[in-house]
């Protein structure tokens, strides 16, 4: 994907674990498009505070997922206590993975609660190509607008050694 996105537009582009990537910089933009889906309600709620941490004020973070409203039939587990859907043991590319859904209210709510304004929301239909596919993949993607200067929840940034309080000794 790195690739394909380098060849076709200019700019950056690199391929990192987002739970662990710390900029050295802040961004105008970020992109999480079908990232998500295999972590845990936690860690998702703790890439969105990361997400805001990574953008300058007022800059955008476009989220790319399928929520729990639209999955096809099959068997899932609600989630009472992150309100949440998980499926296990889903096909996905060759393989078996588990993953998580919210629901299109949910993810507002959770952006929302780490200082991202909701600027406008979108549902798109895909049939990937294969006869093994049968049912349209629903893709809701939000554009959020950082306006909260350090997201309610944090993590928030490690201080500096010139940031830690000066303490007298008696």
């Amino acid at each position: 994907m790195v690739n394909i996105a380098s060849s076709q537009v200019p700019g950056n582009f690199m391929k990192v674990d987002m739970s662990m990537y710390e900029p050295g910089c802040t961004f105008d933009g970020v992109f999480a498009i079908l990232s998500l889906f295999q972590l845990s309600p936690g860690e998702i709620y703790s890439m969105c505070c990361r997400f805001s941490e990574w953008l300058k004020p007022d800059g955008y973070l476009v989220i790319g997922v399928t929520p729990s409203t639209d999955l096809p039939p099959g068997e899932y587990i609600y989630d009472s206590t992150w309100d949440c859907t998980r499926q296990m043991g889903k096909p996905w590319m060759n393989s078996y993975t588990d993953e998580l859904f919210f629901s299109e209210e949910r993810w507002k709510e959770i952006l929302r609660s780490v200082g991202f304004e909701i600027e406008s929301d979108s549902r798109y239909s895909f049939t990937p190509k294969g006869l093994e596919f049968n049912h349209a993949e629903i893709h809701y993607l939000q554009l959020a607008r950082k306006v909260e200067s350090q997201p309610l929840l944090g993590p928030y940034p490690r201080p500096t050694k010139a940031e830690l309080p000066r303490m007298s000794r008696a």
